[in-house]
């Protein structure tokens, strides 16, 4: 993880921040690999009255061990470029580190 304002992960303080590529409408919620420098993240709900991101942010907290209130879109509400934050995260889940390794 880098302190950098660029990098895919990185840690401010407790809280980690994932720059994400979401592809809603898909079947399942899954970590799909890399979109460039972000982690590209399918999510099972539609891009409708925000379902999508609610989705993500249950996914993300689910990942993590986590209640849904710990997770936030820092930016990227109305796109599929998003970045989300994680408040006091801990160490990053293994579907992370795999597709960032």
């Amino acid at each position: 993880m880098s302190q950098s304002g660029r990098s895919t992960v990185s840690r401010r303080g407790n809280d980690i921040l994932i720059r994400c590529h979401v592809q809603p409408g898909a079947r399942k919620d899954e970590i799909r690999g890399l979109h460039g420098d972000r982690v590209h993240i399918r999510i099972a709900a539609p891009a409708v009255d925000g379902h999508a991101n609610m989705r993500l942010r249950s996914f993300v907290a689910r990942l993590f061990g986590l209640p849904k209130t710990q997770v936030h879109l820092q930016r990227g509400e109305r796109s599929r470029d998003k970045v989300v934050r994680v408040e006091d995260a801990g160490e990053l889940p293994a579907e992370f580190l795999a597709v960032l390794s």
